[in-house]
């Protein structure tokens, strides 16, 4: 049997202030999406690897190869809502919860990644 799942409130979901017009909710709106979009992405993405010190480093996935592999990193100073840290073997990195990450995890267990898994074994 599946174990309950868990429903983490987003920040991408609070709902905005009404506006005087649609114009200004309009504004308001794309100005809420541009700012979530900058926090959830790393500026160094295109000028080289994420800085990880400060990071406590929790695993890397290797898939045996040369090009970098993506890592797990905790990071003790963020916001419980950014605590978890995955960086990618391009150099952006992604954050989220410990509960998003349980999620996640719980998930895998449960065989919800095996069908998209199937063909990369």
């Amino acid at each position: 049997m599946r174990p309950k799942q868990m429903v983490v409130p987003s920040p991408l979901l609070t709902a905005i202030p009404a506006a005087g017009t649609a114009a200004e909710a309009a504004a308001q709106t794309a100005a809420q999406t541009a700012t979530e979009r900058t926090a959830m992405t790393d500026p160094t993405t295109d000028t080289g690897p994420l800085p990880t010190s400060g990071l406590q480093h929790v695993a890397t996935f290797c898939g045996q190869c040369s090009c970098g592999c993506p890592e797990l990193y905790l990071d003790p100073a963020a916001d419980d809502d950014r605590r978890v840290v995955i960086t990618d073997d391009f150099g952006a990195a992604i954050r989220m919860s410990l509960v998003q990450l349980a999620v996640i995890v719980d998930d895998a267990r449960h065989g919800v990644l095996d069908g998209l898994l199937a063909d990369a074994r």
